[in-house]
């Protein structure tokens, strides 16, 4: 049996559905305006969640991830699957022991192995509206587009995103860099959650901010990210 603080992987098992909402909801009132609603989406949207508990047995972090019949594209012969990293979210108490990249680390890892065990591919992808989870994303992953550095997709995130919008049923911006899913989200964050991340941002490489110059978080848009399962060290 694992301990109390290591990272446990788990199928969205009704019990755990009404756990999740009994301990974590509190957690998502100063994000979003609606936390069950949010909640809701995610555990339609997943079927697997990476967790970690305290020594009592409280739940401490989590990451919500669709781990079963994921989106596959073929590039020139090559096929890709497609993992989809859910809602992330940590307790207030927990915010700075960097739990929610151990449980990203622990799904790369997973995803690292799924391409041996399968022989293909894996490609990660995930959407938001705020910069600090792109900037954590950059640093705990490889391959990752969009990137301040780059001014274009490469042609595999190119397919993988067209793909992901029209799985979404989603409007795709193709008109800027980097590309935006227009209305794509019915969660909205608090304005507490908005003022928390304007204030980080002035901390951050303008570069990686100005991305974000044509994502309208009240409208609901999000950057469609693809990364490839990598440095864990």
């Amino acid at each position: 049996m694992a301990n109390p603080t290591d990272t446990q992987f788990v199928q969205l098992s009704d019990e755990w559905k009404r756990r999740l909402k009994r301990e974590a909801g509190l957690w998502l009132t100063r994000i979003y305006t609606d936390p069950s609603a949010a909640l809701e989406q995610y555990i339609e949207d997943c079927d697997h969640m990476y967790f970690r508990t305290d020594c009592e047995g409280r739940l401490i972090g989590f990451l919500l991830v669709k781990w079963n019949d994921p989106l596959e594209i073929n590039y020139q012969g090559t096929n890709y699957i497609l993992v989809y990293a859910g809602l992330s979210a940590v307790s207030p108490a927990n915010a700075q022991r960097h739990v929610g990249e151990s449980l990203f680390r622990t799904f790369s890892h997973s995803c690292q192995n799924r391409q041996l065990h399968l022989s293909k591919s894996v490609l990660i992808w995930y959407t938001t509206a705020n910069p600090i989870v792109l900037k954590k994303a950059l640093r705990i992953s490889s391959d990752h587009q969009p990137n301040p550095a780059c001014h274009a997709y490469d042609s595999i995130s190119e397919g993988a995103i067209r793909a992901i919008s029209q799985r979404m049923n989603a409007t795709l911006d193709t008109s800027t860099y980097p590309w935006v899913l227009r209305e794509a989200s019915r969660l909205r964050y608090t304005d507490s959650q908005l003022n928390a991340i304007l204030t980080s941002c002035q901390s951050l490489d303008q570069a990686l901010v100005s991305m974000f110059c044509k994502v309208d978080e009240r409208r609901g848009d999000r950057l469609i990210c693809i990364c490839r399962p990598g440095n864990l060290s």
